[in-house]
């Protein structure tokens, strides 16, 4: 966890950031430019991206499996000429991953595992972490979905029910607050997700067998329900990703999509990115909210632990 003084030009707490965008943008591919350790908490598999830059990997009741430097380096090798020009940090020992099966049950089918053991690691988090990946967002609810069907005695692989949603929602929303708070003792705290396109009812449009057209559209993060309005109480930034001229940015403003009928969320509560448009570089974020020194310090550990491996 990061020294508190030295995130004291943000309120004195570190950052919750949500990255949106369809998939194959490399939004967790950027989570490797965090102040190190990070922990990255893989609910999709996705993660094998950051094999140079892996400390140990295990499942989530599994091992650790540690990653030597000569590893790392080969791995990185492996990468293409392109993407080798985007990554910009060489291999080191930054991120563990733990890898969850989002659908689980115990033989006795009360209880999901995967669930338990995803809410021991959110609230007895290690001090060495500075970061925290959530990876994706959509796929972190389907754990707490299935603890509230094991929980009603329905199987995992049935279809969700109207009356688990508040259930599985309040056990996200719990999970999410933990996660709030470590940003207040030095924790950063990455988020990704697909994008979605909400349509707000004045009623719940199940409720009724009258058709009724929405009164708000607007492009945002893929979770279910109500989750995204408590989303909204621990993310400082929030960026819709797409591609510009064949490149990947991050939308800090909001913007009209293409049709017209709605738009992409953005957010910056910090009100210190300058620009509409930025480079996938959470470093350079970091440096726009803290300021050039704090920030140097906030990643000196990070420096110092892929210099020594």
């Amino acid at each position: 966890m990061i020294p508190l003084e030295q995130l004291k030009n943000y309120q004195g707490r570190a950052l919750g950031i949500a990255i949106y965008g369809n998939g194959g943008l490399k939004k967790t591919l950027a989570a490797r430019m965090l102040p190190s350790p990070i922990l990255e908490l893989d609910f999709e598999g996705g993660s094998g991206c950051l094999a140079p830059w892996t400390r140990r990997i295990r499942a989530w009741d599994g091992k650790w499996v540690e990653y030597s430097q000569e590893e790392r380096v080969a791995l990185f090798d492996m990468v293409s000429a392109e993407n080798k020009i985007e990554a910009l940090i060489r291999p080191g020992p930054l991120v563990d991953i733990v890898s969850f099966q989002t659908m689980t049950s115990s033989q006795e089918g009360k209880v999901s595992p995967a669930y338990d053991e995803l809410h021991s690691l959110i609230a007895n988090l290690p001090r060495e972490y500075n970061s925290v990946v959530l990876d994706p967002l959509v796929e972190f609810s389907q754990v707490t979905q299935s603890q509230s069907k094991v929980k009603s005695g329905v199987g995992v692989h049935e279809p969700m029910h109207v009356k688990l949603w508040q259930g599985a929602q309040e056990r996200a929303a719990i999970l999410l607050r933990q996660l709030r708070e470590y940003r207040d003792k030095g924790v950063f705290v990455y988020m990704t997700s697909s994008e979605f396109v909400d349509k707000d009812y004045g009623t719940d449009p199940r409720e009724s067998w009258q058709k009724e057209d929405p009164y708000a559209i607007k492009g945002t993060l893929n979770v279910p329900g109500q989750l995204v309005t408590k989303l909204n109480h621990m993310i400082d930034l929030q960026f819709h990703v797409r591609l510009m001229g064949g490149k990947v940015v991050w939308v800090t403003q909001e913007e009209p999509a293409r049709s017209g009928s709605f738009n992409w969320e953005a957010k910056d509560r910090t009100g210190r990115i300058p620009e509409r448009y930025v480079q996938p570089n959470v470093r350079q974020v970091l440096k726009w909210v803290y300021g050039s020194i704090a920030a140097q310090a906030i990643y000196e550990k990070k420096e110092v632990a892929s210099a020594g491996e």
